[in-house]
């Protein structure tokens, strides 16, 4: 028939074959959380935005440039992080350009 022999005395491993899939399930569904997250926060342009910004930051003479680099990826993290941290909550609210305009009087 259809059911397979119980070689080993084990009792087989339906249970560790669950949790094996259940991980691989809930770490696709983290990933694809986590790229929905991104594309709702703009996080492609916020990096775009930050690379330009960031990359137009002089290099001191006395500071090595290996250095200078690490300390500029370093202050990209720590603004995208800030800019996640503000921005992932469903309830955080999100301007529109018309409210924008209203703040600055235009």
């Amino acid at each position: 028939g259809g059911q397979e022999e119980d070689v080993d005395g084990r009792g087989g491993d339906e249970v560790g074959d669950g949790q094996e899939e259940s991980a691989e399930k809930s770490a696709k569904e983290t990933r694809e959380s986590e790229e929905q997250l991104a594309l709702r926060l703009k996080l492609p342009m916020l990096d775009n935005l930050l690379a330009m910004t960031l990359g137009r930051l002089p290099k001191r003479p006395e500071v090595e440039t290996d250095y200078h680099f690490q300390c500029v990826a370093a202050l990209h993290q720590q603004l995208r992080n800030g800019w996640v941290e503000e921005f992932k909550a469903p309830t955080a609210a999100v301007l529109s350009p018309d409210e924008v305009s209203d703040m600055v009087g235009l």
